[in-house]
């Protein structure tokens, strides 16, 4: 290393430390000089400039993962071990339903095959230790942590490893089966691999028809709502809701039908959300039903917020959003509300919900004066949120 130069690890820190005085600099001039208090447009741009300064701290190269309490050392180089591994079909379906969430397909750049891939940060790596054990293939590290971001880890399959996972995989899926058959059935001839390249671009643009299909079961629901399921305790009320998303509607639409038919009267709604879709539960009874036979069928990555949903009825608000979020995922870190927060949110829903009662009554004097009220708790809630960011 250069004399005078430093590591940009150590710069990062360098910067950490600087935002960290200037904050607490502000704080106390602020309190000494008695200012007046920062405006929601001011602690808005402190806090995209400290969102700045996180994205700058890269964290040191993933050299292991620990999964159901093995460590296991990165990379994990391929092993013919695994090539006629037996695999339950529950097993299998729990892994079908989860690569229809988050699985990739993808040809090899001289296309001589397709590799089979699933990513996940280090601290979720148990998923990726069953497709190792049930498919082969390696593990590998994927990227840095990055801020907020965490380090993450690859499953990768390829070669014989491929063609034979995809095979399996396809008997048990949705969504990818014939993004599946394509790698299972990888074709010897160049032109008919530039075909094949071609199929799997538009498959991955293009919705696959889910009919005739195999049929869901509760083991292939837990795999797909690990994917991409969310447990969610509201802000404004102690009750539990679930929600799945993904981009097609089909496939939200059959695992709602499979729901409603173990559980009369669920009736979970699929809606558009954004570009995609989202299944909803909002019944808290009909929640805890099904976190419990997605448990009993192999609930994995979600296990642990599942179990502390559960103690909805028996615990307090707060302690179990509080719970969860040291569970979940940073992308929401800085955004979640805490105890304060949810009392702000509590007060507007139901000052909204007088507004839209006045509003169907025809009171509008009372309505307009409501309406005021609801715009000024929203404003304060907005100030004093991002305050709490900062």
């Amino acid at each position: 290393m250069l004399m005078g130069t430093r590591p940009a690890c150590c710069i990062c820190r360098g910067r950490v430390g600087l935002a960290h005085r200037r904050h607490a600099g502000v704080s106390e001039t602020n309190a000494r000089e008695g200012a007046s208090p920062l405006s929601l447009q001011q602690l808005e741009r402190r806090c995209r400039r400290l969102r700045a300064v996180l994205r700058d701290l890269v964290f040191p190269k993933l050299s292991h993962i620990t999964a159901f309490g093995e460590r296991h050392e990165l990379p994990v180089r391929a092993s013919k071990a695994h090539e006629h591994k037996h695999v339950s079909m529950g097993e299998l379906q729990y892994l079908g339903g989860f690569f229809d969430g988050d699985g990739c397909v993808s040809p090899l750049s001289r296309m001589t095959g397709c590799t089979l891939a699933i990513t996940q940060s280090a601290d979720r790596s148990e998923i990726l230790i069953r497709y190792y054990k049930a498919f082969g293939g390696g593990l590998y590290n994927e990227r840095k942590g990055t801020g907020l971001a965490k380090a993450c880890a690859r499953w990768v399959a390829h070669g014989a490893f491929s063609k034979a996972a995809a095979l399996r995989l396809a008997q048990v899926t949705l969504l990818k089966r014939k993004q599946l058959l394509i790698a299972a059935r990888w074709p010897s001839c160049k032109h008919m691999r530039s075909d094949a390249v071609h199929q799997l671009q538009s498959l991955k643009h293009e919705p696959e028809t889910t009919q005739g299909r195999a049929t869901i079961s509760w083991q292939y629901v837990a795999g797909f709502f690990d994917a991409e399921g969310c447990i969610r305790i509201p802000p404004d009320t102690l009750s539990l809701h679930l929600h799945i998303s993904q981009k097609p509607k089909e496939p939200l639409e059959l695992i709602a039908a499979f729901l409603t038919e173990r559980l009369p009267g669920i009736n979970p709604g699929v809606h558009l959300h954004g570009a995609g879709h989202v299944l909803s539960i909002t019944c808290t009874s009909h929640c805890i039903f099904v976190l419990r036979r997605l448990m009993a069928a192999g609930l994995c990555l979600k296990r642990k917020q599942a179990e502390a949903a559960l103690a909805v009825c028996h615990s307090d608000h707060a302690n179990i959003r509080a719970a969860l979020s040291l569970l979940g995922g940073n992308q929401s870190r800085y955004r979640r509300l805490n105890e304060a927060g949810c009392y702000r949110s509590r007060q507007i829903s139901t000052a909204s919900k007088k507004l839209r009662a006045m509003v169907v009554s025809g009171a509008s004097d009372h309505a307009e004066a409501q309406s005021k009220l609801l715009a000024d708790l929203r404003a304060v809630h907005s100030l004093q949120s991002a305050a709490d960011r900062y």
